[in-house]
C-alpha cells in the first residue's frame, strides 16, 4: 500500500520545531494498533507501506486515526493538501505520487482520494514554518492530550491552561489544576492531586499523593499518600517513599527517602539515604560536596534531626539517634541517644559595645 501526501510546498521550520513534525510509517503503525475496533496485519499491510509525507506537516491524533481507517480498504491512498493547509488551490499542486500523473483528473479510479483537512475538520493539518506555527501546533497537541485524559477520568480544571508537552499516563480520579506543565513521560496514580503551576518532568506520582502549588518534580518518583510542597523541588534520581511529607521550600537531590519520613520546612537533602520515619527539622541541610565531588549521608530509621543542623558528609547517623538543633555534625553518630555539636552559650553581664 502506498500512502502519498501530495504537496510541493517546502518547510523551513524543521530545526525550530520541538514537536514531531514529520509523520512516518512507525507513527502510523502505532496509531493503527491503538485504534479501537481496528484489526490489522502489519506484516502484510503497513510493513509494505511507503509513507511520503512532507516534513513540517502536523496532523492531529484524530486525523491520524481517521487516516489509519482509510488505509484498511487496501487501495492506493493519496491525501491532498488544500487551500486551508497548503495555501494554494488543489488544482495547482504537483501530483507526483504516481508516474505521469499531473492533475487530479488523471488519477486512476481505484485510487482513494481525500483532502487533508477532511481528516479532522475541527483541527485541520497545519504546515509548520515558523515559531508562531510551532506555538499553535503545541497548543493544539496539548489540548488534545488534555481532553484525552479527561475522557479517561482525569479532572483537569481548565484543559487550555494545562500544558501537556510530553506523555501523560493517569489512573482515574486524578486532579490537575491550572498552569501545570507536563514534560517527558509522567505517570500519576489514582486519586493524586496536582496543584496549580507545578512542573512534572519524567516523574512518577503515587496514588493519593498531593503535589501542592508551584512544586517541581524533575526526574524523580514520589510514593503513595505523600505530600510535596508548596514550593518544593524534587531533583533527578530521587525516590520518595509512601506517606512522606516534603514541605515548603524543601529541595531533594539524588536521594532515597524512606516511608513515613518528614522534611517539612526550608531544608536541602542531597545525595542521602533516609530510612523509614526519619524527621528532618527546619533549616537542616546535608553538606554533600567535598570540593571534588558529591559525598553521601545515611540516616537510620527513626532518627530525629533538629532544626538548623549541618550534616557534613560523608556521614553515618544511626537508627533512633537524636541530634540537637543547631549542631554541626562532622563525625558518625551512634544509634540511639542524643548528640550535641555546638558551641556552649555564654552570657556576659554588663557588657557594653565599643565606643564609636
Amino acid at each position: 500500500m502506498l500512502v502519498s501526501f501530495v504537496d510541493n510546498l517546502g518547510s523551513a521550520a524543521d530545526e525550530q520545531l520541538p514537536v514531531a513534525a514529520t509523520w512516518l510509517g512507525d507513527v502510523l503503525r502505532e496509531t493503527v494498533s491503538s485504534t479501537a475496533g481496528v484489526s490489522l496485519d502489519t506484516s502484510e499491510t503497513l510493513h509494505a507501506a511507503r509513507v511520503v509525507i512532507e516534513p513540517g506537516a502536523w496532523f492531529s491524533g484524530r486525523a491520524l486515526q481517521a487516516l489509519s481507517r482509510l488505509l484498511l480498504d487496501g487501495r492506493h491512498l493519496t491525501v491532498y493538501s488544500d487551500a486551508e493547509f497548503g495555501e494554494i488551490a488543489p488544482d495547482r499542486l504537483a501530483y507526483t505520487a504516481l508516474p505521469g500523473v499531473t492533475t487530479a483528473e488523471q488519477h486512476p479510479l481505484a485510487t482513494r482520494q481525500v483532502f487533508a483537512s477532511a481528516l479532522d475538520p475541527e483541527h485541520p493539518p497545519r504546515r509548520v514554518r515558523n515559531l508562531e506555527d510551532v506555538a499553535v501546533v503545541e497548543g493544539a497537541q496539548s489540548l488534545e492530550r488534555a481532553c484525552t485524559a479527561m475522557r479517561g477520568g482525569v479532572r483537569i480544571r481548565d484543559p487550555r491552561r494545562v500544558f501537556i508537552r510530553g506523555t501523560l499516563k493517569c489512573e482515574p480520579g486524578v486532579s490537575i489544576d491550572v498552569g501545570t506543565i507536563v514534560e517527558g513521560t509522567v505517570a500519576i496514580g489514582s486519586g493524586a492531586e496536582i496543584g496549580p503551576y507545578c512542573v512534572l518532568n519524567n516523574a512518577t506520582i503515587g496514588a493519593g499523593t498531593k503535589v501542592r502549588a508551584y512544586s517541581i518534580v524533575d526526574g524523580g518518583s514520589v510514593g503513595a499518600a505523600s505530600t510535596v510542597g508548596p514550593y518544593a523541588r524534587i531533583r533527578p534520581e530521587t525516590t520518595i517513599g509512601d506517606r512522606v511529607q516534603i514541605g515548603n521550600f524543601v529541595e531533594i537531590k539524588g536521594s532515597t527517602i524512606g516511608d513515613g519520613a518528614r522534611i517539612n520546612h526550608l531544608s536541602f537533602v542531597g545525595d542521602a539515604t533516609l530510612d523509614d520515619t526519619v524527621t528532618i527539622g527546619a533549616g537542616t541541610i546535608t553538606c554533600n560536596h567535598d570540593g571534588t565531588g558529591p559525598v553521601r549521608t545515611h540516616i537510620g530509621a527513626g532518627a530525629y534531626i533538629g532544626s538548623g543542623c549541618e550534616l557534613v558528609a560523608p556521614l553515618e547517623i544511626g537508627a533512633g539517634a537524636m541530634i540537637a538543633a543547631g549542631s554541626t555534625i562532622t563525625e558518625d553518630v551512634p544509634a540511639g541517644g542524643l548528640t550535641i555539636a555546638r558551641a556552649r552559650q555564654v552570657s556576659k553581664a554588663g557588657w557594653k559595645p565599643p565606643a564609636r
